[in-house]
């Protein structure tokens, strides 16, 4: 099953509208350009001829681990669905198709399945490609995924000059089918065509319905050998082209250079919370065995709390950091499992003026947002409240553990100490077991993560990740008669969650300078002074909890975050050495490798503070673009706002800037 938003797709008032309507009732066209999206004479068999066979499909794809499509034009998703339906039928077995779709014009949901109705032979696919589509459709990046097939597609929604500018791919195969030029001679035009060539892998396979002149010498001068072949239907010819050019240089600056994994089979990962097992589900998906390991048997830290909000970041800035931060949202509250989640939408309140005219500001600009007057917030929250606020349809509350234990499913679990004085003895040998080899570690251990980067790399190394453990107290409190009814979660600066098991949890605290040890899953003793805090922030936004009882003898948990000075999460390879530090390994615990001494590539993933089950799912599609050249699921500039050289790079620019 694709894993998505069910329900109709609203359309965002910040994209073009395409003006659906049918040609002579029959094919589906677009009133804005004045041309059909696919042939009358069959647009199914039009796809097959001109796009799969145009691109030697299936024999392109033969033998290979993965394969991607590049395409300008998304339209109704036939061609998508064409080759996905191909890819069932004769795709590699255990490899992994991409499909990269730009589209500046998108059709709402109930016109795709409109556009899509004639073609039954594809309705099962049609179905879970609607079913999967974010809803509404909006600006950006959006990655959904077909986990039974080992199918991605990446669906680019803007002006196709600046999302393929951003972007950062390795096309095996592209379809070009935007309206004809004579319509639509933005989607045609040099600049478009030089980024196709850039985004090419040598040899890449092209091919298009159109043969115009400007498309044939604009394809040949940017490295593609053109030809013409005989066309479909009252079309007299097509165009199917080859990348004779070599790979482009890559876009990432020099602090952050690409690391390819292309081949790896087995990817150790220290750390079973939230960003581990996140990593290890996207990993399984695409075919590579994991092995965890954790001094927890089950999930550690702010990981294990008894229940996570999935709300937006209140962010009106337009830098890569804060578009990470939108699409990060995005693709949590599209990707979570249903039986994770305890209540859907949020309210957050405001408190002040100057946060009142945020959230305003907020709401115009972001689909499944809008702000409220205290009748409709209460009537979201289903609580008497006496402010207004941000309503936040797409929020989720969801149960960690479950959630966490879903993702690991399929992985191999060892529960070992992490403490410094194991990670060159037990955990080695245990991520060794089997006298298998590892391609990779990635350390995904929160707030412990530079306790381990020191064992395996001494203290300089350690100190280059700038983190701080910050320890966050949730408090419990029984339902009332008016609580009871609560919908959703209710946000004040701290939050207060529906009812779960007749509990509702306040929080969270944020401690700085706490000097405590945490135990093995990451946890802390309860304070009282934690449960005043939270009581105190919750009666003072709503008054209706004044008369109930302090929240502290219901219980609640202390755990600690993983936080950075710029509140984003680090991802990436550790060190400077060609980009990765080379891990020596130790083996003298592990009789089939005593003596042995590999370098082994080292990443973390870390650093997600209190926003770890929003951010964590797109940090794993990052990182397993990155390794396996595949499409990255958000332009470029966001992957790198969250590269663990960031904080090196500010400070030799600061340094220089000085000088």
């Amino acid at each position: 099953m694709g894993q998505g938003c069910a329900g109709g797709m609203v359309k965002d008032p910040h994209i073009g509208d395409p003006e659906f309507g049918w040609q002579d009732r029959r094919t589906p066209a677009s009133g804005r350009f004045g041309e059909t999206y696919y042939s009358a004479d069959g647009g199914l068999e039009e796809s097959r001829l001109v796009f799969l066979k145009g691109c030697g499909l299936p024999e392109a794809w033969q033998g290979r681990r993965r394969f991607t499509i590049g395409e300008t034009g998304f339209g109704t998703g036939l061609n998508f669905l064409a080759a996905w339906d191909l890819w069932r039928r004769s795709g590699p077995p255990d490899a992994v198709l991409h499909y990269m779709s730009v589209e500046g014009y998108p059709l709402a949901h109930a016109e795709l399945a409109e556009a899509l109705a004639p073609w039954s032979q594809l309705s099962p696919l049609a179905s879970e490609l609607l079913q999967a589509l974010p809803a509404p459709l909006t600006n950006g990046f959006h990655r959904v995924t077909f986990g039974t097939d080992r199918v991605f597609l990446t669906l680019l929604v803007g002006e196709v000059g600046d999302m393929l500018e951003t972007a950062d791919a390795n096309v095996d195969a592209w379809f070009l089918d935007g309206f004809s030029p004579a319509r639509n001679p933005e989607m045609w035009r040099d600049e478009v065509l030089r980024h196709v060539a850039r985004l090419s892998a040598p040899g890449a396979f092209l091919a298009s319905y159109s043969v115009a002149g400007t498309v044939r010498r604009g394809l040949s001068s940017v490295g593609f050998n053109v030809e013409k072949k005989p066309g479909f239907g009252r079309k007299r010819d097509r165009l199917v082209a080859r990348y004779e050019g070599a790979a482009s240089p890559s876009r990432r600056p020099a602090w952050a250079p690409p690391q390819t994994l292309l081949d790896a089979r087995r990817i150790g990962i220290i750390g079973a919370g939230i960003a581990g097992a996140n990593l290890a589900a996207a990993l399984r998906a695409r075919g590579v065995q994991v092995v965890v390991v954790d001094g927890a048997p089950r999930a550690p830290a702010a990981s294990g709390n008894p229940v996570a909000a999935i709300m937006p970041k209140v962010d009106l800035g337009s830098d890569a950091a804060s578009e990470f931060s939108r699409l990060a949202y995005r693709h949590a509250v599209r990707t979570l499992p249903q039986d994770a989640v305890v209540s859907r939408g949020a309210v957050s309140l405001a408190r002040t003026d100057k946060e009142a005219d945020r959230f305003q500001r907020f709401a115009s600009r972001v689909a499944g947002c809008a702000w409220a007057g205290s009748e409709r917030v209460s009537a979201m929250a289903g609580l008497p409240l006496a402010h207004s606020g941000l309503i936040s349809q797409d929020a989720r509350t969801v149960t960690p553990i479950p959630l966490v234990d879903w993702l690991l499913s399929g992985s191999d679990l060892i529960q070992l100490s992490l403490g410094s004085d194991s990670i060159d003895g037990s955990v080695i040998s245990a991520l060794y077991a089997a006298d298998q080899a590892l391609d990779a570690i990635v350390i995904a251990a929160g707030a412990i993560t530079p306790d381990i980067l020191r064992a395996f790399l001494g203290e300089t190394s350690a100190a280059e990740l700038p983190m701080f453990q910050t320890p966050g107290q949730l408090s419990a409190a029984p339902e009332t008669e008016i609580s009871r009814d609560q919908r959703c979660v209710v946000s004040f600066g701290g939050y207060i969650t529906p009812p779960i098991a007749g509990l509702h949890y306040v929080g969270a605290t944020y401690e700085h300078n706490v000097t405590e040890t945490p135990d093995q899953a990451g946890t802390l003793p309860l304070t009282a002074e934690g449960h005043a805090r939270n009581w105190a922030a919750l009666t003072e936004m709503l008054p209706l909890w004044s008369g109930t009882a302090d929240p502290g003898p219901a219980g609640g948990r202390r755990s600690i975050r993983a936080t950075t000075p710029d509140r984003l999460p680090i991802l990436g390879p550790v060190g400077r050495d060609n980009g990765v530090w080379n891990v020596t390994q130790h083996t003298q615990h592990d009789a089939p490798h005593r003596g042995q001494r590999q370098n082994i590539p080292l990443y973390v993933a870390t650093g997600l503070g209190s926003r770890g089950f929003t951010t964590s799912g797109l940090l794993a599609e990052i990182l397993c673009a990155e390794w396996f050249q595949e499409p990255c699921p958000v332009p470029l500039p966001a992957a790198l706002a969250v590269h663990p050289n960031r904080f090196e790079h500010r400070r030799l620019r600061r340094t220089q800037d000085r000088r």
